[in-house]
């Protein structure tokens, strides 16, 4: 089979599949969405086990995991809002980020500087540092509905010995406190 015999069969099952009209070069070139200066919001950990909104205006062009990566720079680099704590007590970065097509982002996460360990923390610290992460991604990237945590690129039966991690774990909005 020539290659214009598969171009013209991939044409069509994309047609078949309800895909767009357009020529198959036009298709793959497509341009990506670009949300420049997109508000955004990002949860930081704050008093009585809440997680408390910060509304921040953020480069979110390209793809999931570029946003991903955005919002998690912003989140790490620590709350502007009195009241509202760090995400962890020392500094962390990000060493990975990948989304897989059904939606499941896995955010690998490591120490900023050499002789950090491992997280530690109470249970209540925990649920907030999981879900700042969690409802920082999950609630402002569409594609990643779930989130996976890996630390130093191996995923824990928990984060801190408290929170199951060891299956990817959706948004709690319910851990949000609600502004008047």
């Amino acid at each position: 089979m020539s290659w214009r015999w598969a171009l013209a069969a991939i044409a069509l099952l994309i047609g078949a599949c309800g895909g767009s009209d357009a020529p198959l070069d036009e298709v793959t070139d497509a341009p990506v969405a670009v949300a420049s200066g997109a508000a955004s919001s990002l949860y930081f950990p704050g008093p009585g086990g809440r997680l408390f909104p910060e509304e921040r205006e953020l480069d979110l062009a390209g793809e999931p995991e570029a946003r991903i990566r955005t919002l998690l720079a912003a989140l790490l680099g620590g709350p502007e809002q009195d009241g509202h704590l760090p995400v962890f007590d020392f500094a962390v970065a990000v060493a990975g980020v990948y989304l897989t097509v059904d939606g499941v982002a896995f955010v690998d996460l490591e120490p900023a500087e050499e002789g950090e360990l491992e997280p530690a923390a109470g249970s209540h610290q925990e649920i907030q540092t999981v879900y700042s992460l969690v409802n920082t991604i999950a609630l402002n990237v569409p594609e990643a509905r779930r989130v996976v945590l890996l630390w130093e690129g191996q995923q824990g039966l928990t984060f801190s010995g408290h929170l199951d991690t060891s299956r990817p774990l959706g948004a709690a909005p319910d851990l949000i406190e609600r502004q008047p």
